[in-house]
């Protein structure tokens, strides 16, 4: 049994749905990950030292914070 809109080109677009769709879904991820990326050099090149001093820089704090959350995360799992 073959699906029928498989089968055939789309009259309209030309295109099978299963290339449209991988299309659709690689232009998606290419804006998303170009947002997430833009956003950090953003940010990275507009903080005169980064990270900011006194914020996140500390192995101590790195423990203190990611630990604890870590732990929740894997409980309530």
């Amino acid at each position: 049994m073959e699906i029928p809109y498989n089968v055939e080109l789309r009259e309209d677009t030309g295109l099978y749905n299963s290339k449209l769709g991988i299309w659709l879904f690689l232009a998606s991820e290419i804006m998303l990950f170009g947002g997430l990326f833009s956003a950090y050099i953003l940010l990275r090149t507009g903080a005169p030292v980064w990270p900011p001093i006194g914020e996140h820089g500390s192995i101590l704090h790195m423990l203190k914070e990611t630990v604890p959350h870590a732990t929740f995360n894997t409980v309530v799992l």
